[in-house]
């Protein structure tokens, strides 16, 4: 028999996946104002993220609304999935006396960055051609994690 999850444990959790939505929008708003200033196209860069979720199908010459819209899908999945458990683990904290700082969430951002550009990016390079340096992720993670305090 598995044991039931507590009430504030679920709190967290929602309280995470609400966050996450909220940050995640900004992020994904962020990504797209910012990336010609560095000389990036937003719809390419969309594209081959949706291209995870729609293999081949995806890359085309002009990018298509469908495989930008997959890419926005899977960015704003894993935003949404790192604020939830930024959620669980400030919420778990906070009720042990330990609270969280509203500054931790820069160390966390630089963190999960690290974790999604060393360890999962690779993962997908058979699936989908990353080209996006490790800065431009840290930004869009420093950029999301900046609404975890709320």
């Amino acid at each position: 028999m598995r044991p039931r999850r507590s009430r504030a444990a679920r709190a967290d959790w929602a309280a995470g996946l609400l966050n996450g939505l909220v940050t995640s929008t900004y992020s994904t708003l962020v990504v797209r104002l910012g990336a010609r200033r560095i000389g990036r196209d937003p719809r390419l860069d969309w594209m081959h993220l949706g291209s995870i979720l729609l293999r081949d199908h995806a890359i085309t010459v002009r990018p298509r609304k469908r495989a930008m819209l997959a890419g926005i899908l899977v960015h704003q999945s894993a935003d949404v999935f790192w604020a939830a458990v930024w959620g669980r683990i400030a919420g778990r904290l906070g009720r042990r006396r330990q609270p969280v700082t509203v500054a931790a969430w820069l160390p966390w951002a630089a963190v999960t960055a690290a974790v999604e550009y060393s360890l999962i990016l690779p993962w997908l390079q058979p699936l989908v051609r990353m080209e996006v340096p490790y800065w431009t992720a840290t930004t869009v993670h420093v950029s999301s994690g900046a609404g975890y305090p709320l």
